[in-house]
């Protein structure tokens, strides 16, 4: 691939133009930007929907400047607003916007999100909410008005801003100085940095509301004739400030108070030097880049997040699990389960088709369990009340206090980047485009294949030391002692993977009826163990989120778990949770509020063709997520967001994934969409 260049192109010079990187052209009614030029194809990037498009430079020989296109040098407001602006109207908002800090980038979004507005007004929605709208009608408008596509969320927000003609629409307006676009006095805010000064010593609380009783009372304080110049700000600018200036302790002692944020940052002593392997192992997840299908029902799986778990000692693996939620609690958990289990690889030895025969000795309760140090792991963890491993937790932006993890998932991530998947680097659209084209994989062929290479290339990888990480786990004759700790029958071990129902349910002579209307129902258990006079029971239920033929039910009063089956075996079948729920959030979006089994197998039946349309589409979409907190590198540079690439099929997947089910009714109990 040729090298892109920013340099002009000679053959393009004419007289007072030549195209390079940044020059911003106009043809008819279309605005678009230089964004590379890269041997013979230079990229156009639209102005207003952002869409790529890729020109050959000997199309764009032949266009003649000032007949065919206009090169535009916005270098004064009324430029700008000039080439943003479709109408009349439009020039005359732009140019009440405050023009300090507003550049065309932000008078782009503006103007989006002023015509999404007045396109939803002129269909009838007047002071809508977010769940007013569906995200299929929101695309269709998308299409018909030229517009770049937004969440239902985002435009209710937009609405709740107001359509006054004024600055509330603009990006980050809150910032900006909020209503009346009043800013902070150089005075104010060296009141403010001094202020806070003060709670991080701890002469005042350190929270917003302790900071706001102590401008006020030095507001009282100052001359009449200067407190003119100190006007209070709003409780968010100060809430800003504050996290703006605090440490990420002192923001953890903000957010969660002082006992979580000492449980987060004080040394938890997992780091002490470890004799001998299988004592602590080590769990963290990491992104799989790659989006899979299940290709039993041909319906999407969603986007693995592999949580290895590791021996501190020997950096030998001992259990893995997959969840399609970053930092996800239940594949912390599932991972753990895996790494006690004694290990089946009979669907690996007889699909790899090779004369080798994998082994994974790792099998056996731990002493300890170093796990992230999400907040929401710990009670989810600590309420188990079961004898698996003492669990303890990494602190913050430090990656030491879980090193071998950390290794491991970095060398785990340069074998993803050898999928047909791999996004590369997302400035490079035809890396982009190359990578995405395959990007849908098989949920078992990713598995199979991580565990190849985890059983095989990872563990027999010799260290410094000249062993490898098998070796190392096995030297002392370890195994025998591990075994000696695995449980005779983990059958109920596996319900610590499982997830719970919020609220217990009924069950009936009809059965148990959960998930939406799915029902479930064992008659012999029924009458042996709830059937009684009125004929029905609260139980607690719970559920495997990669398994639905069944659930397990608790009886009341007892340690007793019955599995009872479902009465729709052919739905569930090769069906995940997180199927399921983007099947009932289809059904919402088509105003079925209590679907019955037919509306489920028709809506299942729709998604697979919908998903069959999506494959297909060679689109790639450029998306921002919220970086985790975790990641101390993007602390210090203060970024909160990066950049992913997705295939429509994920785009469209998560869309509809973002479509909110009220499942407080009788029949709808779903676990809780947690990480």
């Amino acid at each position: 691939m040729n090298k892109p260049s920013s340099h002009p192109v000679p053959s393009l010079m004419r007289e007072s133009f030549c195209l390079t990187t940044g020059l911003i052209l106009r043809r008819g009614g279309t605005v678009c930007r230089v964004e590379k030029i890269d041997g013979d194809r230079v990229h156009l990037m639209h102005r207003e929907t952002r869409a790529i498009r890729i020109e050959k430079l000997s199309v764009l020989e032949k266009w003649q400047p000032g007949i065919d296109f206009q090169v535009v040098h916005p270098n004064c407001l009324e430029e700008m607003i000039d080439i943003l602006a479709r109408s009349d109207a439009e020039r005359k908002m732009l140019r009440k916007l405050p023009t300090e800090g507003v550049t065309a980038a932000v008078m782009s979004e503006f103007l989006v999100r002023k015509r999404w507005l007045n396109v939803l007004h002129s269909r009838g929605y007047e002071r809508f909410a977010r769940s007013d709208l569906d995200m299929l009608e929101v695309r269709y408008l998308a299409k018909q008005h030229e517009l770049p596509v937004r969440t239902p969320e985002s435009l209710a927000q937009y609405e709740s801003a107001g359509m006054e003609e004024g600055a509330f629409l603009l990006p980050g307006y809150g910032s900006r100085g909020g209503k009346g676009l009043v800013r902070g006095t150089p005075q104010m805010e060296e009141m403010i940095a001094q202020v806070i000064v003060k709670a991080r010593d701890g002469k005042i609380r350190l929270t917003v509301s302790g900071v706001k009783k102590e401008l006020e009372e030095q507001i009282a304080e100052v001359e009449p004739s200067k407190a003119k110049h100190l006007v209070l700000p709003s409780y968010s600018t100060l809430r800003r400030r504050l996290l703006d200036q605090a440490s990420p302790y002192e923001r953890a002692v903000f957010k969660h108070g002082k006992k979580r944020a000492d449980r987060l940052f004080n040394p938890t002593g997992a780091r002490a030097k470890v004799t001998e392997p299988g004592l602590v192992y080590e769990y963290d997840d990491t992104d799989t880049r790659v989006f899979c299908l299940e290709p039993r029902t041909g319906l999407p799986w969603g986007r693995p997040w592999i949580t290895n778990g590791v021996c501190q000692h020997s950096g030998f693996p001992v259990g893995t699990a997959m969840d399609t939620i970053p930092l996800s609690t239940q594949s912390a958990l599932s991972a753990l389960v895996n790494s006690i289990e004694v290990k089946d690889l009979t669907e690996l030895n007889s699909t790899h088709g090779s004369p080798h025969v994998y082994t994974w000795e790792a099998s056996g309760y731990p002493t300890q369990g170093l796990f992230d140090n999400a907040l929401y792991n710990s009670p989810r963890i600590l309420s188990l009340n079961a004898d698996v491993a003492d669990a303890s937790w990494a602190r913050p932006y430090t990656p030491t206090d879980k090193r071998e993890i950390e290794y491991f998932n970095g060398r785990a991530k340069t074998y993803f980047n050898t999928l047909p998947g791999f996004r590369g680097p997302s400035n490079d659209m035809d890396a982009l485009k190359e990578g995405l084209g395959t990007a849908v994989l098989s949920v078992s062929n990713l598995r199979l294949g991580y565990l190849k290479w985890m059983l095989g290339d990872e563990t027999n990888r010799p260290g410094e030391d000249g062993l490898t990480s098998r070796q190392r786990y096995l030297e002392t004759n370890r195994v025998l002692k591990l075994n000696r700790r695995t449980p005779p029958d983990t059958r109920r071990l596996r319900m610590l993977r499982m997830q719970p129902l919020a609220k217990p349910v009924t069950w009936n002579r009809y059965g148990i009826t959960v998930m939406g209307g799915l029902l479930y129902q064992d008659e012999d258990l029924f009458k042996r163990w709830i059937n009684r006079s009125g004929g029905s029971m609260k139980v607690n239920v719970r559920i495997d989120p990669d398994d639905l033929t069944a659930i397990y039910v608790i009886v009341p009063n007892t340690d007793i778990v019955l599995v009872v089956g479902t009465c729709y075996p052919e739905y569930v079948e090769g069906m995940t949770l997180y199927t399921h729920r983007l099947v009932l959030k289809m059904c919402k979006q088509k105003k079925i509020s209590n679907p019955s089994i037919r509306d489920l197998w028709a809506t299942r039946i729709e998604l697979k063709e919908l998903v069959a349309q999506w494959v297909k589409d060679a689109k790639v979409f450029i998306r921002k997520r919220a970086i985790a907190a975790r990641n101390a590198k993007a602390l210090r540079e203060r970024k909160k967001q990066e950049e992913f690439a997705t295939t429509a099929l994920e785009q469209a997947c998560d869309e509809l994934n973002r479509t909110e089910m009220d499942a407080e009714e009788e029949g709808w109990g779903i676990p809780a969409e947690q990480a």
